[in-house]
């Protein structure tokens, strides 16, 4: 209907800017600029100087033809005048009593005044709609939501770390290939498949890859594009999605970041809820609706699998559920084998040190640290990546840009070598806590100062143990200030704030605490309620546990101050210290 009303609109304009030129042709006087008044005019006639009236008797428009030098009528001399009805009897009377020629022209149609008039407020009227018109059309064009097509060439050998997570989906690729070999048997193969895990592990990707190695087309939407304002909006959406994919079987939907139509629906009856509701609803039955097709496979991935309806998870709808994890150090140097083979390296930059030293790197944030190096590199006109240009890369994705030409005064710097150096210090001296990589004063994006871990191991869990030590090494910093410089300040809030959740987490979700293996926030989740005492006795708990924190570290720097001061003495001179100068500087102290 709008391709009709357009063109509609778009005829009828030709005609009226037609009828606008047939009209300056004829009637060029419309145009014209040399208007006279009544009052003017019948001065001028009793003047002697008008040869002609030429009227309509139909129309409230004349023209004046003045004499020229001859006597007679001057075609250049010509004027308009618009009286009334009323005025132009006397109007007439008068030029007949002043031998004036009166001209009367019975063949006009129409008034030429009011065919200007007419088509004046067409235009106007043709204008404004089409302003509504295209901001109609810009609001269809923001609700509506059709999937972006693709063949794509992806396939599995551009994905790596995912080995077992291949193995679940290569059933599904034969299945599109092959479809004969599992119906013949009864088999029927899974219509969703559910990826979920953190941002950046490859969930697109890992589904681009299934369609590249079938060969079939990939249909991809994101689920925020069908959230709209408009109840019904979203469930056409919908509906337009699912009728592109018959039109393009055999395919593969893909619909990422699912939660945000796909969670647990309210009775909420408010127009936000309902729409959302309307939307699952009807991405239900499409999904019923592919029962018997077997040439339509719908992948989803979200990071948040524990907001989804109940109802979207169940077999016989996403009833494939994988999870897509961050990838352990085997893992890593694959993705980084992956993303560097169109990348030139130096020959002692090792990938599987890289690998080591990135752990609870994504492959997204792995394949960021690549191009981060590369385009240091090519800003330093290197003729390949160093290890210097990856050692920056680092640095910056985890602590953010260096402000070298920031101004910190003595004090400043006093204050953060401390801080740092109690952290370094401490962590050096805690045997479950992981060697120091690089500690800095020079300020960076994201604060002033940083201690950079060597992160080399990819452990799972934390014990007890490990919990209070990096406690311990939170609290290090604010615990610094107070005994060498003899005074606080604000850089402690962050360190407080992360100590302050791991304590309450060791105390209401571990476990690790007198109040045994107990979840007090699954207590509260459910809206069980917690006595004034126990709650007291919980807060008490974790004040007892970051104050047991502060104390340990305040003995181990009393204990150790002079290689406290030696490394803050390090970082005012250097302002960056290495690993194996710290290590240099501790050496040093035991002698």
């Amino acid at each position: 209907m709008l391709k009709i009303y357009k063109n509609v609109s778009s005829v009828i304009f030709s005609v009226l800017l037609f009828i606008g030129v047939i009209s300056y042709i004829i009637f060029p006087e419309l145009f014209y600029n040399n208007k006279i008044n009544y009052g003017a005019c019948l001065n001028a006639i009793s003047s002697g100087v008008v040869y002609s009236i030429e009227f309509d008797e139909d129309s409230d428009f004349a023209i004046i033809t003045l004499r020229g030098a001859d006597g007679y009528a001057d075609a250049s001399k010509r004027k308009y005048i618009v009286q009334s009805m009323y005025e132009r009897h006397y109007l007439l009377d008068h030029a007949e009593e002043n031998d004036v020629k009166i001209i009367e022209k019975n063949h006009r149609i129409f008034s030429s005044l009011r065919l200007l008039k007419v088509f004046i407020i067409i235009c106007i009227i043709y204008f404004i709609y089409k302003i509504y018109q295209w901001k109609k059309k810009k609001e269809v064009k923001s609700c509506s939501t059709t999937g972006e097509v693709q063949d794509t060439e992806v396939t599995f050998d551009d994905v790596a770390a995912l080995g077992e997570e291949k193995s679940e989906l290569f059933e599904i690729i034969d299945f599109l290939k092959n479809s004969e070999k599992y119906t013949k048997i009864g088999a029927k193969i899974p219509k969703g498949v559910l990826l979920y895990g953190e941002p950046g592990t490859g969930k697109t990707l890992m589904a681009k890859a299934v369609a590249g190695e079938a060969g079939v087309s990939f249909i991809s939407a994101s689920g925020s594009e069908f959230i709209n304002k408009y109840i019904g909006v979203g469930a056409r959406n919908i509906r337009e999605l699912f009728t592109e994919a018959r039109q393009k079987a055999p395919c593969i939907i893909f619909i990422d970041e699912i939660d945000a139509i796909g969670g647990k629906r309210r009775d909420d009856s408010q127009g936000g809820d309902s729409e959302i509701n309307h939307t699952i609803a009807q991405l239900l039955t499409e999904l019923d609706g592919f029962k018997n097709r077997n040439d339509i496979i719908i992948f989803a991935a979200t990071n948040r699998i524990d907001i989804l309806d109940p109802a979207l998870t169940r077999p016989g709808r996403f009833d494939r559920i994988i999870h897509i994890g961050l990838p352990d150090v085997r893992g890593r140097k694959a993705i980084l084998e992956v993303h560097s083979r169109n990348k030139p390296l130096f020959e002692d930059v090792c990938l599987e040190r890289i690998a080591k030293n990135t752990v609870g790197f994504s492959g997204a944030q792995l394949e960021n640290l690549l191009n981060e190096a590369a385009i240091h590199a090519a800003r330093n006109q290197h003729t390949a990546i160093s290890n210097q240009d990856l050692n920056e890369a680092f640095n910056k994705i985890t602590v953010g840009l260096k402000k070298l030409n920031s101004n910190m005064s003595e004090e400043e710097k006093k204050v953060i070598a401390t801080h740092e150096a109690g952290h370094v210090i401490v962590s050096l001296l805690m045997p479950t806590q992981p060697n120091i990589k690089e500690v800095s004063i020079i300020p960076h994006n994201t604060g002033e100062g940083y201690t950079l871990n060597d992160m080399n191991d990819d452990k799972k869990y934390s014990s007890k143990k490990q919990l209070k030590e990096k406690l311990a090494v939170l609290m290090a910093g604010f615990v610094a200030e107070n005994i060498i410089i003899g005074d606080i300040s604000t850089r402690a809030s962050t360190d407080i704030e992360k100590a302050t959740e791991i304590a309450t987490k060791m105390v209401s979700v571990y476990g690790m605490s007198e109040f045994g293996p107990i979840s007090l926030e699954s207590i509260k989740s459910i809206n069980y309620l917690l006595s004034e005492k126990m709650v007291s006795n919980i807060n008490d708990k974790i004040y007892q546990t970051i104050k047991e924190a502060e104390k340990e570290a305040s003995r181990l720097i009393q204990n150790n101050q002079e290689l406290v001061e030696n490394l803050i003495q390090a970082l005012i001179e250097k302002e960056t210290v290495t690993k194996e100068e710290i290590q240099q500087i501790y050496i040093e102290y035991n002698e």
